[in-house]
C-alpha cells in the first residue's frame, strides 16, 4: 500500500530548496575548506580556548624560520585573526593546554637561536597578549607531553633531548604566573617516551605510552600520590610518535607509529583498557601508516585518524580513517585537501559543534629545500552528526557530550506530514518512531524510542529516480549515533552532495534503514522508502 501525503507546491518548493542545495563544497561527511591561515605553519601549537575559538601559535614558517606570531580561527566565520601580541619566544613541536582560568599555557618546543627550551608562556584571550611564565621546567621539553588533571594543574613530561626524561607539575595558583616543581615520584628512567603520548583516563590518572626505541612499557601516573608506576601490561607494539585518544568507552585507542630507529612502519593499531591494564591489538588496521598522525573522538563514539607519514620526518599522506570500537576496525574516510602531519599528539580540536579543525602543519618531509613544508591551508572534517546552523544563530556555546552522537537537539521540521515508522515485532528493541524531513540543512531525521543503552546506525539507499533510468543502490546518506539509556532518540541522516544535487529537477527514493543494536545484544531494524522531492514529500511502505 502507498500513502501520499501532498505538500502546497509554494510552500514545498521554498522548503526544499533550502533543505536540499547545498553550500559549494559540502559534503555528507567528510573533509571541507574553511578560511586559511595569515601565516604558514608546520607543527605549531593549537589549543581549542573556553569560548570555541582555537588558538594557533608558532611553528616554522616560509623560509625555514620559526615565528612568534599567533592567531585565532572563529568557527562562526571561518576565518583568523592575528593576535595583538606575540609569543614571548620562537617555538615550534612544543604543547599547549587550556587552564581553568581560561588562559593558556603553552610549554617547551625549540627555537632558531636558542635549541630546546625549558620555558614556558601563558596566552590570555581577554587581551590577546602572551607573558613569560617566570618558573622553568626542570629538563627540556621538545614534544613535551602535557595533561591538564582534574584539580587544574598540568602535569608536564618527557620530551626530546638532554634533561628531558623527568616530570614536572605546573600549578596556575602559585604566584602571578604560575610554578613548576618536580613530581614527588620520577617517571622510570628505563624508557624516555621522548616521542610517546599522554591521555588523562576517566579516573583523572594519565597514562604514558609509547618510546623511542623498541619499549612496549608503558606508565600511569596518578595525582593522588603525584608519582609514577609501571603498566603491568605490555603495549603489542612497541611505538614512536603515534597517536592516542580517550574513546567514549573509557578506553584509550592508540594508533599508527614511524619507521624511525629501526622500528617497522606501523598501520596497526591497540586499545588499552584501564580496567584491566591490558593492550589488545585492533581487529583491523589502518590504510596507510600514520608517524606523526592526527586523532580525535568524533560525537558518535567512533575515532578519525588523518595525514601522518609512514616514516620518521618523511613525506606525509592525505588519506583518513574512522576507528570502529564496536567492530575494532577501520574504513576510509576520505581524503584531507592536502598531505600534513603533526608532531603533537593533542591535535587537531574538536570544535564545539563537533567538526574537527586541520590548521598548519608539515607537508613536507624533514629534508631539502621544502623543509616541513609549511602551510596556510585549512580545512575542517564534518562528521554525520553535524547540522550546519540556521543563518545569524548563535554558535553552540559547548561541545557535544562524547558519545550522544545524533541525540542532540532537533532541528525543526517542515510543515509536511509524517509517517509513524511501523512498530517491530513482538519482543525486539525498536519501537515506534517517526521519519520527517528537516529544514534548515540536507538530513532526514528520525526520531525512535530504544529501551537502553546500544548503537544506533541510519542508513540512506539511493533506489531510483523518476524521470531519468533507475540509479544503481549507493549510499546517499548515513549516521551513527551511540545511546546511553532509554529515551526518544531524534537521529540524522545529512544527505551527500551527490545526492541532493541530483534532486534538483526530479524526485528519489531512498530506502532509509535504521538499526539499534542493544549493548551485548543482537542488531533489530526498521526500513521505509522515503521519497523525496522539490515540491512533493511523501512516505510510501
Amino acid at each position: 500500500m502507498t500513502e501520499r501525503f501532498a505538500v502546497p507546491k509554494l510552500i514545498a518548493a521554498a522548503v526544499f530548496a533550502a533543505a536540499f542545495l547545498p553550500s559549494p563544497g559540502a559534503l555528507a561527511a567528510g573533509f571541507e575548506r574553511t578560511g586559511d591561515l595569515n601565516v604558514a605553519r608546520a607543527n605549531p601549537m593549537v589549543v581549542k580556548l573556553a569560548d570555541g575559538k582555537v588558538l594557533v601559535a608558532g611553528g616554522r614558517t616560509t623560509g625555514n624560520t620559526i615565528t612568534k606570531t599567533a592567531e585565532i580561527y572563529d568557527p562562526a566565520t571561518g576565518t583568523f585573526t592575528l593576535t595583538p601580541g606575540q609569543m614571548a619566544e620562537q617555538r615550534i613541536i612544543g604543547r599547549g593546554v587550556l587552564l581553568a582560568s581560561g588562559k593558556v599555557l603553552i610549554v617547551g618546543g625549540q627555537s632558531d637561536s636558542s635549541g630546546p627550551r625549558t620555558t614556558a608562556e601563558l596566552f590570555d584571550p581577554a587581551t590577546g597578549t602572551f607573558t613569560n611564565v617566570s618558573s622553568t621546567m626542570s629538563g627540556n621539553r621538545v614534544w613535551p607531553l602535557v595533561t591538564r588533571l582534574d584539580n587544574g594543574k598540568v602535569l608536564v613530561s618527557h620530551g626530546c633531548c638532554s634533561g628531558a626524561l623527568n616530570a614536572d607539575l605546573y600549578d596556575p595558583n602559585s604566584g602571578p604566573t604560575g610554578t613548576f616543581s618536580p613530581t614527588t615520584g620520577q617517571p622510570s628512567g628505563s624508557f624516555s617516551n621522548a616521542t610517546g603520548t599522554a591521555t588523562k583516563l576517566p579516573d583523572g590518572k594519565v597514562l604514558v605510552a609509547g618510546d623511542w626505541g623498541t619499549a612496549k612499557r608503558a606508565q600511569i601516573y596518578d595525582p593522588a600520590t603525584n608519582s609514577f608506576t609501571t603498566n603491568p601490561g605490555l603495549m603489542v607494539v612497541a611505538r614512536t610518535a603515534s597517536m592516542a585518544t580517550l574513546m567514549a568507552n573509557g578506553k584509550v585507542l592508540l594508533a599508527g607509529a614511524t619507521g624511525g630507529n629501526q622500528m617497522a612502519q606501523e598501520a596497526s593499531a591497540e586499545v588499552f583498557d584501564p580496567a584491566t591494564g591490558v593492550f589488545t591489538a585492533t581487529t583491523g588496521t589502518m590504510s596507510a601508516p600514520r608517524s606523526q598522525g592526527y586523532i580525535a573522538p568524533l560525537p558518535d563514539g567512533r575515532v578519525l585518524v588523518a595525514g601522518g607519514a609512514a616514516a620518521w620526518g618523511g613525506a606525509p599522506n592525505s588519506s583518513a580513517d574512522i576507528f570502529d570500537p564496536a567492530t575494532g576496525t577501520f574504513s576510509p574516510a576520505g581524503t584531507m585537501f592536502i598531505a600534513r602531519r603533526q608532531m603533537n599528539v593533542d591535535n587537531p580540536p574538536v570544535l564545539n559543534d563537533g567538526r574537527i579543525l586541520f590548521a598548519g602543519g608539515a607537508t613536507g618531509p624533514e629534508a631539502g629545500p621544502t623543509f616541513d613544508g609549511p602551510t596556510v591551508i585549512t580545512e575542517l572534517y564534518v562528521p554525520d552528526s553535524y547540522t550546519a546552523p540556521a543563518p545569524g544563530s548563535p554558535p553552540p556555546s559547548s561541545p557535544p557530550s562524547p558519545g550522544t552522537g545524533g541525540e542532540s537537539s532537533e532541528v525543526p521540521a517542515v510543515t509536511a506530514p509524517e509517517k509513524d515508522v511501523p512498530e517491530s515485532a513482538p519482543g525486539t528493541s525498536v519501537s515506534t518512531g517517526k521519519m520527517r524531513m528537516a529544514s534548515g540543512s540536507s538530513r532526514l531525521q528520525v526520531r525512535i524510542r530504544v529501551p537502553g543503552p546500544g548503537r544506533l546506525t541510519q542508513r540512506g539507499v539511493l533506489v531510483g529516480a523518476r524521470g531519468s533510468r533507475a540509479a544503481a543502490p549507493a549510499t546517499a546518506c548515513r549516521s551513527t549515533s551511540l545511546v546511553t539509556r532509554a529515551r526518544t532518540v531524534r537521529i540524522g541522516c545529512r544527505l551527500s552532495y551527490s545526492t541532493a544535487k541530483r534532486l534538483q529537477g526530479r524526485s528519489l527514493r531512498l530506502r532509509v534503514t535504521v538499526s539499534f543494536t542493544p549493548t551485548g545484544g543482537a542488531a533489530q531494524s526498521l526500513s521505509r522508502t522515503v521519497r523525496l522531492a522539490q515540491t512533493e514529500p511523501s512516505f510510501t511502505g
